[in-house]
């Protein structure tokens, strides 16, 4: 083809290379794409004429990303802009600019905040290898929760949450990684309000699952801590001794959390049912144990007067009949007001109180 042909086939001459103009406008367009939006802007504006910086988008986005938004600034900062154009080795760049070199296998969509100071050990960055996820779009979520629990639990830490990431993401709430992290924290931290909450801490022996295990229990007492408040709740029905049993209305979050302790069973997860401003629970204690726990809600068809939900003994065993005629025995001798939905509701700042008191330590 001739030169004239060529120039007006839009081709770019070069080293052999045939790249059509409109062509590198796309590709610049696809590049700066594949990052999130919010910096598009500026790794638009750092690469603006400068190809060995926007070449960065496809060797080593992250280290694209760190220049983009000021990582370690200061002297090696400002020098890494001499070494690229001079055409130095990225791992020369990466260590000069103190970024993990590990970081160059995420893709670009995985840069979504500050670039987090991660270790760039060799040890490190073996383990941490093979637990790189392989879809793009959880990425992002990743790398953030690894530099979390790096942050607040170090490097170990960091490796179990890089490991346990997908029985996170199917297991735990959403944020999950940053609530791990939070479990880990209060794990270190007796004399906390979170700590004391703790079923079971923080151990690198744990596997995956049964991390999560407490993690989860600990995230629903939490919740109990958070309805219920610095307060306490005001009973609807009364306690009462009927017969050789004792009905003890639950007013505070600890006392949820020590029957069900007692009774082996999942009182500490009552935020939910306790949220709807309907139930209320009692233990049942004989001779000075706690043997059972009752749940009284509305009654189906008069919903101003009480009526029983459940009644379970032991590991949610059933109970004898004795007992069932003694808890209506109870119901039915109880002075009881009509219901209120504001008695069995936690006021606001009790419960505001409760969530400062929780995290101000985190």
């Amino acid at each position: 083809m001739a030169t004239s042909d060529r120039a007006a086939a839009g081709l770019v001459p070069g080293t052999g290379a045939t790249i059509r103009t409109e062509d590198r406008a796309q590709r610049r367009e696809r590049r700066i794409g594949e990052f999130q939006a919010g910096v598009r802007p500026r790794i638009a504006s750092l690469t603006l004429d400068a190809p060995e910086l926007e070449d960065l988008a496809d060797s080593f986005p992250g280290l694209l990303f760190a220049l983009a938004v000021g990582y370690n600034q200061g002297p090696a900062h400002d020098r890494v802009f001499t070494l690229l154009r001079a055409g130095t080795s990225l791992k020369h760049v990466s260590d000069t600019l103190g970024l993990a070199w590990w970081l160059r296998r995420l893709p670009a969509s995985a840069f979504s905040e500050m670039m987090p100071r991660l270790p760039g050990e060799a040890d490190f960055a073996l383990r941490l290898g093979s637990f790189i996820p392989t879809d793009k779009r959880r990425s992002a979520a990743w790398l953030l929760g690894v530099s979390d629990a790096y942050l607040i639990g170090g490097g170990e830490f960091a490796l179990w949450t890089a490991r346990a990431w997908s029985t996170l993401l199917t297991s735990t709430p959403p944020n999950r990684a940053g609530l791990a992290a939070a479990w880990r924290w209060y794990s270190d931290h007796p004399g906390t309000l979170g700590h004391e909450l703790l079923r079971g801490g923080w151990d690198p022996r744990l596997s995956a699952s049964a991390s999560v295990d407490e993690i989860n229990a600990w995230l629903k007492r939490v919740a109990l801590v958070e309805w219920l408040g610095t307060g306490q709740l005001e009973p609807w029905i009364p306690d009462a001794q009927v017969g050789p049993y004792e009905f003890r209305m639950l007013r505070r979050a600890e006392e949820f959390i020590v029957a069900a302790r007692d009774l082996d069973n999942c009182l500490e997860q009552y935020a939910g049912r306790l949220a709807n401003g309907t139930s209320s629970v009692a233990k049942i204690m004989k001779g000075g144990r706690t043997i059972a726990c009752i749940e009284i809600g509305l009654h189906e068809t008069d919903p101003s007067m009480p009526s029983i939900v459940q009644l379970r003994g032991h590991k949610n065993k059933r109970v004898p009949a004795d007992l069932w005629r003694k808890a209506f025995d109870w119901l039915a001798h109880a002075p009881i007001e009509p219901f209120q939905a504001e008695r069995l509701t936690p006021p606001a700042n009790d419960r505001q109180s409760a969530r400062q008191m929780l995290w101000a330590a985190y």
